[in-house]
């Protein structure tokens, strides 16, 4: 993805506006030494750096879920930076949907520049059934959807690479009703899944995960209901994103 944005943008036969930097950066899974190592020597000031994109998991979807999103965290520090992503075109069959970084903690290589308050933005999938397996071979990965996410990446980093006005970092993030929405659709695409494996003799999920996953889903049910999003929920809802990801995934 990285090198086919950056191919995009060398045969454009100019330059946007700001300049672009590609890096990939090793030792993510070792406490994220590289990207940790670029932010504590970086080879020009950090405040130059007007926003870091990065993307992890976009093969797959999250859990393998018939569910043909991209979530994009981190915009919430950033006012304006949802609204943008927003605006970039991409394909009918790919949805974008913005969540919280806190709902899944520090899990790529955003967090340093999360750290020294940098703008950024993570797109991922979610995880899967073979993250971190042998079993995770190239024939499960979806090209036509991975080439979805690099355009949305690809008119991400075009437009603010030619904006006025570059992203400014917001220690208060702005949250909605989006990211509640998403975990409804999660919540429920699990328990029908659940529901159809069960009649077949085969649960999806034990006993215990079906139990809290329907009082997640009745819960935000009742904070769309609602149409209001209480700040006071809102450590529920990063607990138990965070249980999710951690027993289900």
């Amino acid at each position: 993805m990285m090198l086919e944005i950056a191919r995009l943008f060398s045969r454009e036969g100019h330059a946007p506006k700001r300049s672009l930097v590609f890096l990939s950066c090793d030792l993510e899974e070792n406490l994220l030494w590289g990207s940790r190592w670029f932010v504590a020597h970086p080879p020009w000031p950090l405040e130059r750096v007007k926003l870091f994109i990065t993307a992890e998991l976009i093969g797959r979807t999250l859990g393998d879920l018939p569910l043909p999103a991209v979530f994009v965290m981190g915009g919430e520090h950033s006012r304006g930076l949802r609204k943008l992503v927003d605006g970039v075109d991409h394909a009918e069959t790919l949805e974008v949907s913005h969540l919280g970084v806190d709902l899944v903690g520090v899990r790529s290589d955003y967090g340093p520049f999360k750290g020294e308050k940098v703008p950024f933005l993570f797109f991922s999938g979610g995880e899967h059934r073979d993250y971190h397996r042998p079993t995770d071979t190239v024939e499960k990965l979806d090209y036509t959807r991975i080439a979805q996410i690099t355009q949305v990446v690809q008119g991400v980093v075009q437009e603010v690479a030619n904006a006025e006005q570059p992203p400014a970092w917001t220690d208060t993030p702005e949250h909605s009703l989006d990211e509640v929405k998403t975990l409804e659709r999660i919540t429920g695409l699990l328990l029908s899944l659940d529901d159809r494996a069960r009649t077949r003799g085969k649960n999806r999920l034990s006993d215990s995960q079906r139990f809290t996953v329907s009082n997640i889903h009745t819960r935000v049910r009742q904070m769309l209901e609602t149409g209001e999003l209480d700040p006071a929920e809102r450590p529920w809802l990063v607990r138990s994103a965070q249980w999710m990801l951690l027993t289900v995934f």
